[in-house]
Order: structure tokens, then C-alpha cells, then sequence
């Protein structure tokens, strides 16, 4: 529309929200060539909208446009054409369905990275909204996006994103107002704290701390659990705080926390109880004897010894929380020896579980190493070195029951070597109904299986009911993609 049109349906509209009444309605402006001068008011309004409705549906403004500025140049240059019929084919009619489409955007996207290659304009929009809903492209997309890129972010909202690099929006540099950030809704400031842990855990800690006098117990067992992330010594001081809190829940996980720093003072008072407790014994020293803690003095209950509800032994779940907390120095120097050998020679139960969860919440790669053949836990298996790591995990996943081979494949990172997928393989092909695995491991298996497996990836889903077969049959044209996608960058 022209601006006299503008003007028009800008007083059309008050008309509209007054009533005729009280308002005339205007007349059509004389570009139009249309309009019955004896209708009534009603009518003429009715006339009008539709009008109007109809000319801003078709496209045309109500306004004249402010003139753009025009892009800036693109540094990087423009991808080969095979790489780009590859990108025109994952993103119009993808042959690994949706839930695999990103993994593989982020392969292109990568090895256009690596090239300094970027998006060609003709596809940068779809990659800029499918990038809107999966936050993990973000990052790749705005780079590889260019000057162009950058350009149409600036005049889309729903792609901000990608309008410049994404910085901290809080940093210790800058004060932190303590009354605007407490007036914000708790799940913004968790949403905020989680991010910052990320890259600037000391700013995140500031924001915590600001508030931590006046905000709600569940505000503070919220955003005290982002601390999980880029937890260290400097959080030490807030935690020890939290250990006297009023809240039961945030006490529980300050010392969850605390259980992750074993140069904490917390871990040398569970040191100091547990020292007592462990008595070598046999002619060789080979075995450690563990008692049973005594009832802790309030000293021990505010570092965690309470009497919890549904255990079966009070005294061996204190025991449990002793081996959690202190360092596991404490089992090595008592039984002279590395972790491997203080490992075995430790049989109490609760001993062990709570070594175990320290291992865990520390992620210690060496005493992951020794208790990982003793213990379940498959999340131990992305602390044990990458030499030993296939043959660790394959392990681990030919013991596994049924219920648990689900747990195994989806803790260990792709992509896997070619032993721990043959094995992978190997127990899929030896499940009785394999159909919901596939299912649930379906990302898993396309990321982590080793393309020397397609084959039998491919004599296998020959086997299979006609939907696990096909889905089997876009992991397998996954693993021919994730290798042809850096190829045709060459």
C-alpha cells in the first residue's frame, strides 16, 4: 500500500475499536477505484475491512518500507557442488529421517568449517530456522552463515541468535544488581546460572550468592544444583555455607557436591573419620579390614551423617557417606598401594558403594580404571583411557542383561572403534525383540557404530520386521553419508 492507504487503514482500525458510532469510518482512498457512497455505516466498514483484509493477505504494505542496508561482502567461499546437492538433499529429502538430520548437518557443517566454506544464500534459511528449534547448530550455523547470515538475522527476531557471537550477558566485570536479579522469574536466573557455569562459573556463583539470603528453599536448591556443572574449589565457600542451610534438601546437596572436591576442608573431616576405621590385616597386608562408623556428633551430622529414611543399615550408610567424602588418597596410603590393589583389598559393601560414587562424582580416570571390572556404573566408562576403552566397554556389554544394554551403548561417546561396535552389533543380533532397542538407541548406534559395520549392519536388518528394518536402514545410509560428506568438501 501506499502511505495514503496506510493512513487509511490505520483509521479504519480506530473506527473499528470505537464503533461507528462514535467514529466516521474514512473513505476508501481514491487509488482503490472502489465503494458504494450510499451504504450505511455499518456496512461500509464491513466493506472496508474485507477490503483491506484482502490487500494486506496479497502482500501489499501499509507502509513504505524503510530502505535496507545492503549485506556486507562474504569472507568465505562458496562450498563445492557436490557438498552442496548434499546439503539440498539432508534438508528437503533427508534419507536418515528427522531425528538423525541435525547429527548430520553438524558433519556438513563441520567440514564447511574446516574448508572456510560457507552456506550457500539460496539454503541459509532454512538452516537459520531449523538452527532456531535445535540450539546444538547454533553455533556451527553462525559461523558457515557468512555476512549474509548475519544480515538476515538482523531483520528476522527468530534468528537473533545468529546475528552476532553469543557472550555471557552477566560477567563479574560488571556489578551485579542484586534487586533486579532477584525480581527476575526463577526459571530465567536457573536458565541464566546454567549457562554461565558454563563459561564464567565465578559470575554464575556471584548471581547465586547475591540472593541466596532472601530467595525461597526451592530457589536455592535450584540454582545451587547448576553447580554440578564447572564445579571447583572456589564454590567450596558458598557449599559450606549451604551445609547449615535451613532446608534439608539443600544441605543433602551441598554435601553431594562437596563429595566432588576432595581437597575440600569437608573432605579432610571425612578423612579424619574414616582413617580409624581401616585396619590392614593377614601376614601380606592384603586385606583391608572397614568397621562400622559410631553414631557422628553434630560436627558429623552437618557434613552429611544423618539418619535417613528406607536404608537397611544406619551405620553402614554413614560409612557410605565417609568414602564418598574423603579423598580416595585415604584407601591408597592405608593399604600402601594403588588404586587397583586398594580396590581389592576392600570387600565391605558400603565401603565399596561409597568409593564407587566418589570415583564418580570426581571423575577420577585412574581408580576408573580399577573398579570398573567389579562394578556396574556404565558411566565410568567415559573416564577410562581411549587405549583400553573398546575393550573395557565390550566387556561391560557382554555381562550386561537385557535391561542394561540400553545403559551401556548410550554411556559410551561416539563415535565407537570398530571392536566395541562389533560387539554392539553382535548382542543387538542376539536380542529375541530387538525392534524397541533400535529404537531407543537409533541416534546412538547412527553416531557411534564404525562404517566398517555396514555391512553386517545391512545382512542384519534383512532379518528384521518391516519397521525396525527400516529404520536399521537409515542408520546404515547414516554411516555411507557420514563418510561421503567430508569427501565431496575435497
Amino acid at each position: 500500500m501506499s502511505a495514503d492507504l496506510g493512513s487509511w487503514w490505520s483509521d479504519l482500525t480506530a473506527a473499528a475499536l470505537v464503533g461507528t458510532a462514535r467514529r466516521q469510518v474514512p473513505r476508501l482512498p481514491a487509488t482503490l477505484g472502489v465503494g458504494r457512497p450510499d451504504a450505511s455505516r455499518e456496512v461500509a466498514l464491513l466493506d472496508a475491512a474485507a477490503l483491506g483484509g484482502a490487500l494486506r493477505v496479497a502482500g501489499m504494505r501499509t507502509r513504505k518500507p524503510e530502505p535496507v542496508k545492503a549485506a556486507d561482502p562474504d569472507r568465505r567461499s562458496l562450498p563445492p557442488s557436490r557438498a552442496v546437492h548434499l546439503l539440498e538433499l539432508l534438508l528437503h529429502q533427508s534419507p536418515v529421517g528427522a531425528r538423525l538430520v541435525p547429527n548430520l548437518l553438524q558433519v556438513w557443517l563441520d567440514a564447511a568449517d574446516a574448508g572456510n566454506h560457507r552456506i550457500p544464500h539460496h539454503l541459509l534459511p532454512d538452516l537459520l530456522e531449523l538452527a532456531s528449534a535445535t540450539e546444538q547448530l547454533r553455533p556451527a550455523v553462525r559461523r558457515a552463515g557468512d555476512a549474509r547470515g548475519t544480515w538476515l538475522a538482523a531483520v528476522n527476531p527468530a534468528w537473533a541468535w545468529a546475528a552476532s557471537d553469543l557472550t555471557p550477558s552477566i560477567s563479574l566485570a560488571h556489578p551485579v544488581d542484586a534487586e533486579a536479579w532477584a525480581q527476575r522469574p526463577t526459571d530465567r536466573r536457573v536458565h541464566e546460572v546454567a549457562r554461565l557455569r558454563e563459561t564464567d562459573p565465578a559470575a554464575a556463583r556471584g548471581l547465586v550468592e547475591s540472593t541466596w539470603g532472601s530467595d525461597a528453599a526451592n530457589d536455592r536448591l535450584t540454582l545451587l544444583s547448576t553447580f554440578r556443572t564447572g564445579l571447583g574449589p572456589d564454590d567450596e565457600s558458598l557449599l559450606e555455607r549451604a551445609l547449615d542451610d535451613r532446608s534439608a534438601k539443600v544441605r543433602e546437596l551441598a554435601s553431594s557436591l562437596l563429595d566432588g572436591l576432595p581437597t575440600s576442608a569437608r573432605a579432610a573431616r571425612m578423612a579424619a573419620r574414616l582413617r580409624p576405621l581401616l585396619k590392614p590385616r593377614g601376614v601380606l597386608r592384603r586385606t583391608l579390614e572397614v568397621d562400622l562408623p559410631d553414631k557422628p556428633d553434630p560436627a558429623g551430622v552437618r557434613d552429611g551423617l544423618t539418619r535417613p529414611r528406607g536404608v537397611g543399615s544406619v551405620r553402614g550408610w554413614w560409612l557410605q557417606r565417609l568414602a564418598a567424602g574423603a579423598p580416595l588418597d585415604v584407601w591408597t596410603d592405608v593399604g600402601r598401594s594403588d588404586p587397583e590393589g586398594a580396590w581389592g583389598m576392600v570387600s565391605e559393601r558400603d565401603a565399596r558403594v561409597g568409593i564407587v560414587e566418589a570415583v564418580r562424582a570426581r571423575g577420577d580416570h585412574a581408580w576408573a580404571t580399577a573398579i570398573v571390572a567389579d562394578v556396574w556404573p556404565p558411566d565410568l566408562l567415559a573416564l577410562i583411557p581411549a587405549e583400553r576403552l573398546d575393550a573395557t566397554a565390550t566387556t561391560q556389554l557382554v555381562r550386561a542383561t537385557s535391561q542394561q544394554v540400553a545403559a551401556v551403548v548410550t554411556a559410551l561417546p561416539g563415535p565407537w572403534g570398530p571392536a566395541f561396535s562389533r560387539a554392539v552389533l553382535q548382542r543387538l543380533t542376539a536380542e529375541k525383540e530387538p525392534a524397541a532397542l533400535i529404537g531407543q538407541l537409533g541416534i546412538h548406534l547412527a553416531t557411534g557404530l564404525d562404517p566398517t559395520t555396514r555391512p553386517a549392519l545391512d545382512r542384519w536388518a534383512l532379518k528384521l520386521e518391516p519397521g525396525a528394518r527400516e529404520r536399521v536402514a537409515r542408520i546404515s545410509q547414516y554411516l555411507v553419508l557420514v563418510l561421503e560428506i567430508p569427501e565431496a568438501f575435497r
